[in-house]
């Protein structure tokens, strides 16, 4: 007898331990759009017991493509989820709906308007505790943006430059404090992120619907809101890096003119764009290049000065220039005669190199000819005239003081070399054209030996043993 009572208590003690009770929220669930709203019992959270298994029922919404989203501030220590079709008989498997969130005190279940309620199940209760809950029907896109803003918002915060740092640059800030190669390196990580976050943002814009895109829905302009403040802390950034890479180009090159003047277009880039700096960065950068400019023209003089091939002078003389305007400064006499020399020697040159490659497309169509007439000589020798007329002069007055560089001697020579060239070609076809029709009679006559004598008698015209 007392073992029957015996096991009847426990099958007892285990039917109350699997069953479900029932949660009735007061107020009650109501299944629209809105922001969080507490799960009470009146005024009240609901108690949970442990070991006890509890169920709430939640309407479907009057939409799809909804988000129902539970929040629990204690959700680590229950086990829940959500179900449309609810069995209340314990250890049977419900099927599950997916939880899309990855946070442990929330979970986001898709739902969709339907005549068949949810049920949201809490199967495990690990310690006796109160349900602090609140709950949200939201629209899935809604929600995808907000938890997308969330996580954008905190990626550039923390991936700001201190703008404070550039606006106190000759003031607050003193450029022989700043570690340029550190701040440099900062700023390109911080770019690298937030150029990837840039990209994200827009792909973003394809969350929303036709409806909600251009309209004044609060997560549209949220999202107008942080492209905003990407764009614009990308744009600073790129203003922060350019003034560092001037005063770091300005104050490593006291030591380096090859750095300073290799950079000179770095530079120009900040002027270019001066009016987004504050007065005093404007000034401390416009004094740190202003003392620098007299050092390019001795360094460039030296460079040439060693130079031995017949290459372009590649002197920014633009970019020097500009410099000279944008910090208040007139170009010197020096730098002016420097400048119109290299100019002189690189329009020289150009005039050099057409001419002869005018002279190489000649000598190739003699090349290619073979028992030409003397027709063919006649015309070749009037397109050479007309080179002849054309080819570049040199006087050495219009390199000034600089007219004793090497590189000047080597480009004489090579000027009166190409026209001692054309005025051979020149004689050489008057000859040629003289000869063809007594070689071409011989020919005709089969009379080679007496072509050959004649060819041995102008031997100096090389051009004419190719033809014949």
């Amino acid at each position: 007898m007392r073992k029957t009572i015996g096991i009847t208590l426990i099958a007892l003690l285990l039917w109350g331990c699997g069953k479900y009770k029932h949660l009735k929220p007061n107020p009650e669930i109501v299944p629209r759009e809105s922001g969080y709203t507490e799960i009470i019992d009146k005024d009240k959270p609901f108690e949970l017991k442990q070991n006890k298994r509890y169920f709430m029922t939640f309407p479907a919404p009057a939409s799809s493509d909804y988000y129902l989203v539970v929040q629990l501030s204690n959700g680590t220590q229950l086990s829940s989820y959500l179900t449309q079709q609810f069995d209340k008989k314990p250890d049977t498997q419900d099927p599950v709906i997916k939880n899309d969130s990855k946070s442990p005190n929330v979970a986001a279940y898709p739902v969709e308007a339907s005549a068949t309620p949810y049920t949201w199940v809490i199967d495990r209760v690990d310690a006796k505790t109160f349900l602090n809950m609140e709950y949200r029907y939201v629209p899935r896109w809604r929600y995808q943006f907000e938890t997308k803003y969330a996580s954008f918002q905190t990626i550039l915060a923390k991936n700001k430059a201190d703008r404070q740092r550039l606006q106190g640059l000759g003031t607050t800030v003193s450029i022989s404090t700043i570690d340029f190669a550190g701040e440099l390196s900062e700023l390109d990580r911080k770019t690298e992120t937030l150029k990837k976050l840039q990209a994200i943002v827009l792909e973003t814009e394809s969350i929303f619907p036709g409806a909600i895109k251009g309209s004044d829905d609060r997560a549209y302009l949220d999202y107008l809101g942080i492209k905003r403040e990407v764009d614009d802390e990308l744009r600073f950034q790129d203003d922060y890096r350019i003034a560092l890479k001037a005063l770091q180009i300005t104050r490593d090159g006291r030591l380096d003119n090859e750095l300073f003047i290799r950079n000179l277009p770095e530079i120009m880039r900040f002027f270019e764009n001066e009016n987004r700096y504050p007065e005093n960065v404007r000034r401390e950068v416009a004094d740190a290049v202003a003392n620098r400019l007299s050092e390019i023209v001795p360094y460039y003089e030296s460079q040439v000065q060693r130079k031995r091939d017949l290459s372009k002078i590649d002197f920014p003389a633009n970019a020097a220039k500009n410099l000279y305007d944008r910090t208040n400064q007139r170009p010197d006499q020096r730098f002016s005669d420097f400048t119109r020399f290299v100019d002189a020697f690189n329009r020289d040159l150009d005039n050099l190199q057409s001419s002869r490659k005018k002279v190489d497309d000649l000598r190739a169509q003699l090349k290619r000819e073979s028992w030409p007439s003397a027709s063919f000589y006649s015309r070749m020798r009037g397109d050479v005239n007309r080179l002849q007329s054309s080819l570049p002069t040199f006087s050495r007055s219009d390199y000034g003081k600089y007219t004793n560089y090497s590189i000047v001697s080597r480009l004489e020579n090579e000027v009166r070399g190409l026209s001692t060239q054309v005025n051979d070609m020149a004689r050489g076809l008057g000859v040629a054209e003289s000869l063809a029709g007594e070689i071409n009679m011989l020919k005709d006559s089969g009379n080679y030996r007496g072509i050959i004598r004649l060819l041995k008698q102008h031997s100096d015209i090389a051009f004419l043993r190719d033809q014949y």
